[in-house]
Order: C-alpha cells, then sequence, then structure tokens
C-alpha cells in the first residue's frame, strides 16, 4: 500500500447503508452495528463518499439519517404542500374558464 490504511467501507457497503438508513429507517448506530463498524467510520466513509461522488457526477446527494417520527412530520408536510398547490391549480383552472367564458359572451354581444 502506499501508506494510506485499507479502507473499512467498500462503496457497496456505502451504499447499502445509505439505503437501509433511507429505506429501512434505522439510525447511524444501528447501521453501524449491522456492518460491523464504529458509527463513526462510517460517518466518515459517508463522507468520502460524497467527496468522490461529487467529483466523479459534480452534483451532490448525501442520504442523511432521519427518524421514523421525523420522516412521518416530513412525509405530513409534503402532502399538505402538496395538497396547496393541488387548490391553487384549481383555483387557477376555474378563473381561467371563467374568464374564458366571460370573453366568448363579450365576443358574442359585438
Amino acid at each position: 500500500m502506499n501508506g494510506h490504511a485499507r479502507r473499512a467501507l467498500t462503496s457497496a457497503q456505502v451504499a447499502s447503508a445509505c439505503e437501509l438508513m433511507d429505506c429501512g429507517g434505522l439510525t447511524i448506530n444501528s447501521t453501524a452495528a449491522k456492518l460491523g463498524v464504529h458509527r463513526s467510520t462510517l460517518y466518515r466513509a459517508l463522507r468520502r463518499d460524497a467527496v468522490d461522488r461529487i467529483l466523479r457526477l459534480g452534483r451532490y446527494r448525501l442520504s442523511v439519517p432521519v427518524s421514523p417520527g421525523r420522516r412521518k412530520a416530513m412525509n405530513r408536510e409534503a402532502a399538505r404542500e402538496s395538497r396547496i398547490a393541488n387548490r391553487a391549480d384549481s383555483g387557477d383552472a376555474e378563473l381561467r374558464e371563467f374568464l374564458d367564458a366571460a370573453l366568448d359572451e363579450i365576443a358574442n354581444l359585438k
């Protein structure tokens, strides 16, 4: 080797750790335990993987562990924002229909 220590986690293991935390709802501690490493090792591997991805792809996405309660709150907030956006869209559509009908009536008066 060139003076560097061997990496404890491969990029495939880091990817599976991200998936476990994203989809499985596991915490850093439980994910690190499943992989058989200390949580600081997992944090270090996540940072390294993010930097490698930035350099390789030119964009950044790092999965941040979220507690199940926080994930539910985020989902509720996203659903609320979606409902608000849908209401605004439907209100705009109704306004457009009203204005079109009004313009048609005006055109018929001439």
